[in-house]
């Protein structure tokens, strides 16, 4: 947009049948940052073979690393949900299978334009649940997504045993007041989380909600404020009436509230680490306790021990 070049006309000259040259619109003028990846997974969906209205299987939507993604797998098949892919896969020729018959199960909150995009396009249906991120909402994930295969499943002793591994962790948040500021979307599943492990929430923004794809995170979240698109002074004066224990907010404005003395955590972190599933509770809750540690100059908790420990023999 700067620059003035039709990328578009010139993705569709340079693009061979060896090697396509994508579209993907991801202008940091009207894009947050993780709204990049659903312009990708957009110009990725006609490479996406059409499957047959019969074939029932999943499709789950947005990028985690391998050993996440293995994850996934082997929980799908262990509950008996046949898996047709991720979209993205490593390699253009993996693209899964796409049609009426696939359920399509959103791993990340700033997907909600590819969803809609292949629901509209493909017939697919497009998964309603909560994000998994964290005990309570891996389970729900997991839980509805069954449903869809007509399976019953009770995971509840399996989402108590991930609290417990992370009960240190949750006894320094809870009562604890959090303050999320608007950027990276994956705000909603943040402050889920944070509430179920009973920390206060003062206010979570964000720079875009859509009221379908994220309606069982505003549901877990009502009693909370939520705020679209919002004005950031107005929030930094909110902090120096009630100050917060925490701040989840953006690069940008990280070191200004640092400099007004408020503990912080980058946003960015959140959409950068193996964050999801029951593999990646452990992790998602050390990143949120981590700056409380380090402020009350306490050593931090040796992970890999406490989950030892706290594991049962089942798990």
């Amino acid at each position: 947009e700067v620059m003035k070049v039709d990328f578009e006309q010139l993705a569709r000259s340079l693009s061979t049948p060896e090697l396509p040259v994508l579209f993907a619109p991801a202008s940091g003028l009207e894009f947050a940052f993780s709204q990049s990846e659903d312009s990708v997974l957009q110009a990725l969906l006609p490479f996406c073979p059409i499957a047959e209205p019969s074939d029932k299987r999943v499709v789950f939507l947005g990028s985690v690393n391998d050993a996440i993604a293995d994850d996934f797998r082997r929980e799908a098949e262990a509950l008996g949900i046949p898996v047709a892919g991720f979209l993205p896969e490593n390699h253009l020729r993996d693209l899964p299978p796409i049609g009426a018959g696939t359920i399509v199960a959103p791993l990340q909150p700033y997907l909600a334009k590819v969803a809609m995009r292949i629901s509209r396009e493909r017939g697919a249906k497009v998964l309603s649940s909560l994000f998994p991120f964290g005990p309570d909402g891996t389970r729900q994930f997991w839980e509805d997504l069954a449903k869809e295969f007509g399976m019953a499943v009770n995971l509840r002793e399996r989402e108590a045993a991930a609290w417990e591994r992370i009960r240190k962790h949750t006894e320094l948040l809870k009562g604890r007041r959090v303050f999320i500021t608007a950027d990276s979307l994956i705000e909603l599943p943040l402050a889920r989380f944070l509430k179920s492990a009973g920390a206060e929430i003062a206010e979570v923004s964000s720079v875009y909600i859509n009221k379908k794809f994220h309606a069982k995170e505003l549901e877990c979240l009502r009693g909370v404020r939520i705020v679209e698109q919002p004005n950031f002074h107005r929030q930094v004066s909110d902090m120096q009436v009630q100050p917060p224990d925490l701040v989840i907010t953006s690069l940008m404005t990280a070191n200004p509230l640092i400099g007004k003395g408020i503990t912080v955590k980058w946003s960015m972190e959140f959409v950068l680490m193996p964050l999801h599933g029951w593999s990646g509770t452990v992790s998602l809750a050390e990143l949120l306790t981590r700056p409380l540690l380090r402020k009350a100059h306490l050593p931090e908790f040796d992970a890999s021990v406490w989950t030892m420990n706290a594991m049962p023999s089942s798990a």
